[in-house]
Formats: structure tokens, sequence, C-alpha cells
């Protein structure tokens, strides 16, 4: 046996062994300073009390010689802090805010108790002089009165300098993981992605405990705000405490109980009665859709009525929360284009080229008898007929549309409960109990009729955690998570024999599971034009998906004059189960290869591509992290510190728990042959572990002693990320699918596949025809972060920052789409052109082989300002702009998984420099605000009356759009791969502002036909931007006292205040062939929606 099956044994005996060690995750606080005289002289084994105002629980430490203090693992709360040294002033503050993972420097100077006040204050800023992270802690009022629509945390997080909304289009978009099972696949404002890294490289925890959906490293399901006191997000250089994710750190801290009892409920209601829609292209007012949503819940906390029996001194606090949701929502109808009747039955008179209107005639590659651009019925596909009878007839006309969806509507389901105990066991121990529960369930609104999804999801995540001080100086802390996510995916052609599509059609190959009922997946696209036509939300079958992550830690602080040491290290394993059937009614693609259209072509049958994949797979996968870090806190002088940190993580990829896995070995960018577990040089996992993972991290914050009010800070960090476990699943999958195929259509012009039976050439047990190929030598990807930042308080309460972030990106994860394509660019209409699988690089493998491989790599810079007020005269506010630029190459996509609907693909697998563009993430401007104000009027009875006591809440966003590419969809190289359009040399695809106009957002002449035997010039993203947003969230709110701290509060919120219409990026038509291209809703619609949310809050 290697060294390697010993490693997850090695750290889970490490972290139990009784050393102490610190976890990588900082939901507590610490408090901090030096006691001294008067003059300046160290005051040691001065007494130190700090006591949470809440729970009452009392800390006490003493200083050391050097007169220096640390008191660590302080819940995030209010506090009040008293310093006693005999015959000298007391030293007090009280009812101080102590926030999630912040470090509070309060110094004393005690004088003699000599003619002077018994009590003195501690010198203090609220500057950040004790960390060179760039974070943000959002407390739990901003959490609770800032209008959040939704009601999710995520909003919260993208306030933040150098963050952005998710990639639109990414896996972790299309999740429905927000507040009541939303997704944001069009918008991406469920998820974020931060400094220049993607929007899966984000690690999530709930209060410390890994919080993670494992197959797109977004969080599970979204906390009720009500139930959070503190989000902490920390976005560059930060700790070696943080790793294992070099994107946002996002720590989300549950309330606890107090001494006295205390709790709230709530209702929040959003309905069509009180929103506002319009057409803003059609320039008309809409009657809003039907929409009625529910949130509703309570909190409760308090002390128990557990005995005492541990410890005399113990006392122990409690905290509920439920929250439920339902959700009722109609869809605006959309605009269409399906076959018109005509051409349903051969006659294809008037058909003409979707861009230019030029009529076109149909050649007859077969001679089955086209004449006058009209097809014999008996030479019309029989399975195209019978498909046609699941897609409705045109019953408009509208631009270039000719359907109109009826109404549509979705529903969704919400329950979670979040319960904690924490057990304070004497005056230095503490133990934590909570456990998190949700379940949501949703169905979408079908397009068709039966063509919802159906999701049910359960989600679990426990908190076991011991907290005890050793001495003055050392803190332990063991910490123990566990969780959970499983889910459900149907659709509503599952089960429905009518609905058996592919069975009625008669495709060779498709699954006959009633689970998998339901259309193939049927692609028209070509010269004229783009047709809708029935299909699913996505071509996989119905899945069922569960993943299990058991974490432990033992913890450890320990404090030395002027340093803080900080050292440990966690284990985590992680298991991941997915079923499912990939594709198991098949993709068929038509083009107008061989008739000149591409419709024409599917009524005759001429299948330009296809692929299937129908056998049903149950892959479970496995992996064991473990983490090994220190670092150091070192304050040089009074206004100097340093921290210096290294981390090493060992995260493995992950490998099939059965050992039933197969892959196609690589040497380089060469395909070599088949191997199993059993046959790989690496065993079970197939790729190499990585033992060389040390990140060092490294900052200094430094106040100038002739600039009060100023903090400098720079840092530098190695950030490693785990692989996700796309690649791995497909292995496991490809060692089940033994009756994968992927077939081709001739490229020569006469057609040899056909849509009766597309894979009459493939054998009916294809073998492992499913198998991609994984890099053995895949590497676990690293980013590296730096800033410099600078940071004034000013006048009028106001603390400003400016800072320059940069990062870079290597060894990054990319998805290859096919290793196996010609070297060799030809003509594919060339005569006599030999057949597509016999020109391959390895023809072996006569099929497309996808490839995953760590080459990837990317450089972000940015410009990061903010200006944050605290709560002065009613008012508190943080406004953020940041100016950034990322770019990437060859892809931003890896793991096996969609990188995002804009990221691009790499174009030319042999010069790959020519794919390194814009990230598909990249925002060039953003500003985000949130502003809070709290009226206070005085004087005259009635005014006070009616307008005191008033919050306003707003939060504006401003942001430029995303880049993206300009798609054509024809293979022009004879490689199989589709190439991009031209774009013509000195013309930009962007339009300036004035100039655009629904029917033309960004220029249209600058991209043209891509001629055959060459790739086309435009880039793989940034040929045009995305549409932007421009937005208001506002709230109102006043609280009304009923008697002692009982009150009920009374609020509206408005979403998008100006009923702003911000195109959702799918709205811009960027297909070349299209007949919208260039368009905002086909030039026919863009609705958008003022909504106004009521909500009755009970505290007491």
């Amino acid at each position: 046996m290697t060294s390697r099956h010993y490693r997850p044994a090695i750290f889970l005996g490490i972290l139990l062994s009784g050393a102490h060690w610190l976890p990588g995750q900082e939901v507590d606080a610490t408090v901090t300073g030096q006691v001294t005289t008067h003059r300046g002289e160290s005051l040691g084994n001065a007494q130190v009390s700090i006591r949470n105002t809440i729970t009452g629980i009392t800390r006490e430490t003493q200083s050391d010689p050097g007169g220096v203090y640390v008191v660590r693992f302080l819940q995030a709360g209010i506090y009040d802090i008293l310093v006693m040294v005999e015959g000298r002033q007391e030293g007090v503050l009280n009812s101080f805010l102590l926030r999630a993972g912040q470090t509070l420097r309060l110094d004393f100077r005690l004088h003699p108790l000599l003619g002077v006040e018994k009590q003195v204050s501690p010198t203090y800023t609220w500057m950040q002089t004790e960390s060179v992270a760039v974070r943000r802690l959002v407390e739990r009022r901003n959490i609770r009165d800032l209008p959040l629509n939704g009601r999710n945390f995520v909003q919260l997080t993208q306030l933040l300098p150098g963050v952005v909304a998710g990639t639109p289009g990414s896996l972790a978009t299309r999740q429905g993981r927000a507040s009541l099972a939303e997704a944001s696949p069009e918008t991406g404002v469920t998820v974020i992605g931060a400094n220049g890294a993607r929007d899966s490289a984000n690690r999530y925890f709930l209060d410390g405990v890994e919080f993670l959906d494992l197959q797109s490293n977004s969080y599970p399901f979204a906390p009720s705000i009500d139930a959070l006191t503190e989000v902490k997000v920390e976005t560059s250089t930060y700790s070696s405490l943080y790793g294992a994710a070099p994107g946002a750190q996002v720590d989300l801290i549950t309330q606890s109980g107090g001494a006295k009892y205390h709790g709230a409920a709530w209702l929040f209601n959003r309905n069509d009665f009180f929103s506002q829609a319009r057409d803003v292209v059609a320039g008309e007012t809409l009657a809003p859709p039907r929409l009625n949503r529910n949130q509703y819940g309570f909190n409760l906390g308090g002390p128990t009525t557990v005995p005492r029996v541990i410890s005399p001194e113990s006392t122990s606090f409690f905290f509920l929360n439920y929250e439920g949701g339902r959700l009722r929502e109609g869809l605006v109808s959309e605009p269409l284009r399906v076959p018109p009747v005509a051409m349903r039955t051969g006659d294809f008179r008037g058909l003409t080229n979707a861009r230019t209107g030029e009529p076109i005639l149909l050649r007859d590659p077969l001679g089955v008898g086209i004449q006058g651009n009209v097809a014999p019925n008996a030479a019309l596909s029989e399975p195209a007929a019978v498909f046609l009878g699941y897609v409705p007839g045109p019953n408009a006309e509208e631009g270039p549309f000719n359907f109109r969806t009826p109404d549509r509507k979705a529903r969704a389901r919400q329950e979670q409960a979040i319960a904690r105990l924490d057990q304070n066991l004497a005056a230095d121990n503490l133990l934590t109990g909570r456990f998190a529960f949700n379940e949501t369930s949703e169905k979408g609104a079908p397009l068709w009729g039966k063509d919802e999804r159906f999701n049910l999801a359960r989600a679990q995540n426990l908190l076991g955690q011991y907290t005890r001080s050793i001495s003055a100086t050392r803190v332990n802390q063991f910490r123990l998570g566990w969780n959970r996510l499983a889910d459900r995916e149907s659709f509503g052609s599952s089960g429905e024999p009518d609905l058996d599509v592919a069975g009625k059609m008669g495709l060779t190959h498709a699954a006959n599971r009633p689970l998998d009922y339901g259309p193939p997946n049927i692609r028209i696209d070509g010269p004229d034009g783009v047709f809708d036509v029935f299909a699913l939300p996505r071509p996989g079958g119905p899945r069922e998906r569960v993943n299990n992550t058991w974490q432990i830690s033992n913890t450890m602080a320990w404090q030395q004059g002027n340093h803080t040491l900080r050292f440990g290290g966690d284990w985590l394993n992680k298991r991941y189960t997915l079923r499912q059937a990939r594709d198991p009614r098949g993709t068929l693609v038509f083009d107008g290869s061989y008739t000149g259209s591409a419709l024409a072509d599917f009524l005759l049958g001429y299948v330009r591509s296809a692929e299937i994949a129908p056998t049903p797979t149950v892959v479970r996968l496995g992996t064991n992290w473990g983490s090994l870090f220190v670092d150091d806190d070192w304050r040089v002088r009074p206004n100097l510190s340093i921290s210096l940190g290294m981390r090493y993580d060992q995260i493995p990829n992950f490998s099939a728990r059965d050992g039933r896995m197969v892959n196609i070995e690589q040497s380089g960018f060469a395909l070599t042959g088949l191997v199993t577990p059993q046959t790989s040089r690496f065993g079970r996992r197939m790729t190499m572990a990585s033992p060389t993972n040390l990140g060092p991290r490294f900052g200094i914050a430094w106040s100038p002693a002739r600039l009060p009010n100023t903090v400098v800070r720079a840092g530098y960090g190695w950030y490693f990320t785990p692989n996700l476990p796309g690649a791995a699943f497909r292995m496991g999958e490809a060692e089940q699918e033994t009756r994968a195929a992927a077939v081709q259509g001739s490229l020569t012009g006469e057609p040899d596949t056909f849509l009766a039976n597309p894979f009459a050439a493939v054998p009916a047990d294809s073998g492992f025809n499913l198998a991609i190929s994984v890099d053995p030598y895949l590497r676990e990807s690293y980013i590296q972060h730096w800033n410099l930042s600078l940071q004034r308080r000013v006048p009028l309460g106001f603390r400003l920052d400016a800072s320059y972030a940069g990062s870079k990106g290597t060894r990054l994860m990319t998805t290859i789409d096919d290793l196996n394509r010609p070297v060799e660019v030809v003509d594919p209409r060339e005569t006599g052109l030999a057949p597509l699988n016999e020109r391959r690089r390895f023809p072996a493998f006569a099929r497309p082989v996808a490839g995953e491989k760590s080459i990837g790599n990317s450089i972000y810079h940015s410009l990061q300002t903010s200006a944050s007020r605290s709560s002065q005269y009613g008012l508190e506010m943080v406004l953020a702009y940041t100016l950034s630029s990322c770019y990437s190459g060859p892809t931003d996509s890896g793991g096996q998984v969609e990188g995002g609907a804009y990221a691009g693909r790499i174009q030319d697998l042999y010069n790959l420099r020519a794919d390194r563009s814009l990230c598909a993430f990249d925002v060039r401007h953003r500003f985000t605000g949130s502003v809070i104000y709290e009226t206070n009027i005085r004087g005259v009875p009635l005014l006070k009356w009616l307008f005191d006591g008033w919050r306003i809440a707003a939060i504006p966003t401003l942001s430029s759009g995303m880049p993206a590419p300009v798609f054509f969809n024809v293979d022009t190289t004879g490689t199989g791969f589709p190439s991009r359009p031209d774009q013509l040399a000195g013309q930009s695809g962007m339009l300036p502002a004035g100039d655009r106009t629904w029917e033309r957002w960004f220029n249209v002449d600058a991209f043209a036909a891509t001629g055959f035997a060459r790739f086309g010039t435009s880039p793989r993203t940034g040929a045009v931007r995305l549409p932007g947003v421009i937005n208001m969230d506002m709230s109102f709110a006043r609280a009304f006292n009923l008697r002692d701290d009982r009150k009920v509060e009374f609020r509206a919120e408005v979403f998008n205040v100006a009923n702003h219409f911000n195109p959702p990026p799918g709205s811009l038509d960027l297909n070349l062939q299209s007949q919208g291209f260039g368009s905002i809703g086909g030039g026919v619609q863009g609705v958008t929606t003022r909504v106004i949310q009521l909500a009755v809050k009970i505290q007491f």
C-alpha cells in the first residue's frame, strides 16, 4: 500500500491526537490590546473582564508582562470591558459592537488614582488595523433592514467592491438554491464571483461548517435572513486560516439566545395587485402576471431551564428559527418561431434567408423530387411528422415570430428551521450545538404544456463545537460539522406514455424507461433561421443527487508577547452520488447543410449530427481533504502589524467508491488508450494527487504616525482550489454507459444519416463510447492574490477605502469539447473528402472525445473604492465602486460543467492563444450602495407624530454588462466543430449608447459569415457586451411601540423603483443566422415589472 492511502488517517489522527489546532474559519471575534501606564510603561497581570450584554457571559484573562491581553473566540454581539490594576484607574468601555471575524484593538493607559477620574476609556479605532484581508462584515441591522429582493443573503455579498453577480448560464446560476428555489440562469443574481475568480471558486460556511453544494460549489440553501446575526465576506489576501477556494469566503453566522427571552414573527407578501408591468419595446402598459409570494416565520431565543449538572456556574441559551414560503407566479407570454403550417407539409415556397431576406432555392441532394421548393409527401420523414404533432402551429404574427406562448404558471414551496443551543460551562468554556434544515419543492412553468421541471431538494447542516480557555494565553476549540444535500428532479413528461415522443418516432437506442419519456432534443438552426420546437428544460434525463460532507477541526490560538500564533488544520470527508441517464432520448442537429434550409433538412430527415446516451447510471464518488496551516500576527510596533502564514491543502480529486471508472489517458494532447483503476498508474483516483499544495500568505498593516486616522495595508497570498467532481463523474458514468453513440452526417452535401434511424451504424453495445479523456496529471488550480490599500477616516463620520487588487489564475480547469479533432482544416464541401472519423487525429477513437486539462490561466486588475459611514444622525451608508478588467484563456469552462452561456468555446484546438479574451464574467464598471436613514423629528407634535421614526433604506446598483461572443454554428473547417463568425477589421461590435435601439443593440454590420476552410476571426468573448443593470430597490418602514420591549413594524419594499427595463442577457440575439440577430427580444418585446412587497413584523 502506498503512502497516499494513509494520508486521510494521518490527518484525522493529527486532529484528534490532543494537539490543539485552529480551524480554517473565523466565525468568532477577538479583542486585544495593551495595558500601560500613562507614561507608556507596560502593566503586567492586569485583570481583564469582558461581558456579553446579551447573554451575561463573562470571559476573564490577564495581561502578560508586556501588558498585552487577548480574548479570543467571542461570539458576535454587544460587549462591556473592564480592566483593573490595583492603585490605578479602571479601564472601561461599555456597549461596543463585535463582529464575526473582527479583531478589535482596545489600548488602555491607566493613571494612578490621585486626583483623576476613577474610570478611563481606551484608545481605539474602528479602522481595520489588525487585518490585511479584503473583507466586509454585514451586521444584523443591515441584514434585517435593507430591502433584499427575495430575502436572500447573496444580495448583501454583492455590495462589496470586487464582487459581481454570477456568470449567466453557469451551473451555479441554474440551480435553484436561493429562497423559494429561485435560480438565476439569466442574470446570475443568486450567486457571486469575486476578484477575477469563477463563480464556482467560492466557499460558503454556516457557523464555520462547510455549506456547499458539491456539484457547483454554491450554497445548498439560503438561510432565513432573520436567523442570521452577521454575514462575513472575504475576497482577497485572507489569512492561512482559509483555503480550498480562491474566490470569496462567505461565513453566515446564526443568532444565539440571550439572558432574556426575545423573539419576532413576520409575514412578507408580494402580490400582482401591487405590481406594475410595461412592455418597453412595444410601448404598452401590461397587466402584471399572476403573483402571490408569501414568506413567514418566527424567531424565539432566551435562557433554557437545563439543569446545571456539569457545573454550578453553567448557563445555557437557545435560539429557534422557522421560515416557510409559498409562491404562485405567472410568466409573461413569450414570442417564439415555430415551423409554419405550409412548410410542415413540404411546401417551402417563399422560403428566405433569415438575415438577408433573399430567397432560398432548395437543393435536392438525393433526387427525391423537390420542385419549385416543394417536396413530395412521400419524401417527408415520418418521425419528423410525428414530432411536429407535439409542436403547436402558428397563432400570431409579430415581426419574425409566429407563435405566442399561453399563460404559464410556476409554483414553489419552502420549509426551513434552525435550532441552536449554547451551553456555558464555567467561566471560559462554551459548548455550542446547531442544526439547520431546509426543504424546497418547485414546479417550473411549462412552455409547451408538459415540459415543466419538478424538483424536490432537502438540505441539512449540523454543528457541534466546544471552546475552552486553557490559560490566559491559550484557547482551544473543537468543531464537528456535517452538511448534506439531496435533490430529485423529474419532468412533466416523465411517466406519461402519451409523451413518449422518442419512442413514437421510432428512434433506435432511445431509452424506454417511463421516467425518461419525452421528446428528443432537436435543434433546427440554419440559413433560414432558428425554429423553436417541443423540448424539455435540458436534454438529460431525470436525476437524483446526494452529497455529504463530514468535517472535523481541533483548534488553538496562542498569545506570545507581540505575536499571536494560530496553527491548525481540518479534515473533511466528501461523498457525492448522482443517478441519471445523460441523454436518454438523443440530441439531433439540423443545420441546412444538405438542402440549404435547416427546416427542410429536418422534414426530410437529413441529420447533420446526433448523439445519445440512454443507459441509467449510478455514480458514487468520494474524497478526503486535509489541511494544515500556521499563522502569525506580529505587532512589530504600536502602528505596524505583520501577518505571516503558510497553508498546506491536500485536496485530491474525487474517485469512484466502487472502483468503477474508465478514462482515455492522454500524453500532452495525444490520446493514448483506455485505462481503469486496475490499470491506471494512479489507482482508484485515476489522477495524480499533488503533494506540494503550499500556499504562503503575507500582509502588512501600517498606521503612519504623521497621518492620523489612516491605515495602509498590503497583502499577498497563494490559494488553491479543488477540482469540481464533474470530470470524475464522467469517468464513472462512462464505465456504466455502454450504449452511447455519436454520429456525424456526411460533410460533402449528400446526407447519409437519417432521422428514421440515425444510429443505424452503431452496435447495440458500443463499449466505452462515452469515455472522455482526463489528464492523469490533472492538478489543482491556484490563484495568486495581491492588494495595496489605503483606508482613511474623514469628517462627517465617513471612512474612505481605496485599493488596487489583482489576481492571477494558473492551471485552471479547462474543458475541451473534442481532443480528437482533425489537425488539417479543410473545405467540408470538397468532393471526395474522407469521412470525418477517418480524418481524426486518433482514428482508433472514431468519435469526438471530450477532454479535461489544467491549462487555463487568467489575470485580473481592479481599482476598488468605497465610502462608508456608521450610523450618525440617523444616516448609515456604504457606497462602493469597482473599475476592473479580467482576461483568460483558452476558456472559462472547466470540470466538465458549463462556465456560462456566454463563456465561449475553444475554436482552434491547435492555436489556443487565439482563444485568449475577456473573462466571461468581466464587468468593467460596477457601483453599488446601501443606505439606511431614520427620521428624527422634534418640535411640532403633529409633525413628529406623522414623520418621526420612519426608516428609509435603499440599494442602488449600476453595472456594465458582461462580454459575450457572437455565434455562427456552421462547421466551416471540416473538423466537426462550429466556427465563430468573422469580425470585420476596424469595426467594433458595440454601438454608442445613443445609437442603440431595441432592433439594433449592437453593430451587426461588424460581423459576417466565415469563409470555408478556415476559422472565424471574432473573439471567444467580448465581441459585444451584454446589457448592463440599472436598478434601485427601496423600503419604507415604521415601528410602533406596544408596551415594554414589544413593538410592531409595518414595511413596504419596492423592487425596481423606476420600473427600468434591464434586458436579460438571453433576450439579446447573438446568432448570426437568426432572423432577430442583434435585437433585444426580437425587437418585439421587452417587459419590465415593478414589484411592491408589504410586510408586518412583531418583535419582543
